[in-house]
């Protein structure tokens, strides 16, 4: 099993990316444009094993990652390699539009979040706004969140548990069970990391600052009945 270790190399160049993507023509097709823009791919990877071999001799400064790998999510790779290198800046490439995982990835602190039908378009944007520090939304996914959150205040009788999604909703339920993140996470099939990201989210859209405020604001709100 090969673990991730601190980078004590010189910092990267600018330009240096590796690409997490379980898809070998996709991965081609994105060195292509990569390198006709100036950057350069020092290694690939299909997987999480093969992402941290890949982490273990080279020092990118971007990476370009999917969320749907084999074996690991996306997600908790990138918590997982922030951990011991934060200053590599990640930006993910995936299918998925849901909003859920938007969240998701900004908190885990990406740089980016591009959908692949838009690759050829704005994935250069993606790593030349990260280079500069900021944050890049595929705006089909950045109107999309707007119009949401635009939608959900003006609703009247809403609640902040009414914003929660699909999944927070069944975590929090848990939680009000008394489940700990171990059982939450086999109930639902997800990792412990994931189940800790969820109660952190939901700790923040409901204001709350303590698992005993949430669970009687969560009973008194009528989102759970005893």
């Amino acid at each position: 099993m090969i673990e991730l270790k601190k980078n004590t190399r010189s910092a990267a160049s600018a330009r240096f990316i590796v690409i997490i993507d379980d898809h070998a023509i996709l991965r081609n097709g994105l060195r292509h444009i990569l390198e006709e823009h100036g950057y350069t791919v020092i290694g690939e990877a299909a997987n999480a094993a093969e992402a941290k071999a890949v982490l273990a001799r080279t020092a990118p400064a971007m990476i370009i990652l999917d969320i749907g790998l084999p074996g690991m999510r996306g997600i908790e790779l990138a918590g997982e390699i922030l951990g011991l290198y934060p200053d590599i800046k990640i930006i993910f490439l995936t299918v998925h539009k849901d909003e859920e995982y938007v969240h998701q990835a900004l908190a885990v602190g990406a740089f980016g979040y591009v959908l692949k039908d838009s690759v050829d378009t704005e994935i250069i944007d993606a790593l030349e706004y990260a280079r500069e520090g900021r944050k890049y939304l595929t705006p089909m996914i950045s109107n999309e969140i707007v119009a949401s959150l635009a939608s959900n205040a003006a609703a009247p009788g809403r609640t902040a548990f009414d914003t929660l999604t699909k999944r927070e909703r069944e975590v929090l339920t848990l939680m009000c069970d008394g489940k700990a993140n171990k059982e939450i996470a086999e109930a639902l099939f997800i990792s412990g990391r994931t189940v800790e990201h969820h109660r952190q989210t939901v700790m923040r859209k409901t204001g709350m600052h303590s698992i005993a405020d949430l669970i009687k604001c969560a009973i008194k709100q009528k989102f759970v009945e005893f």
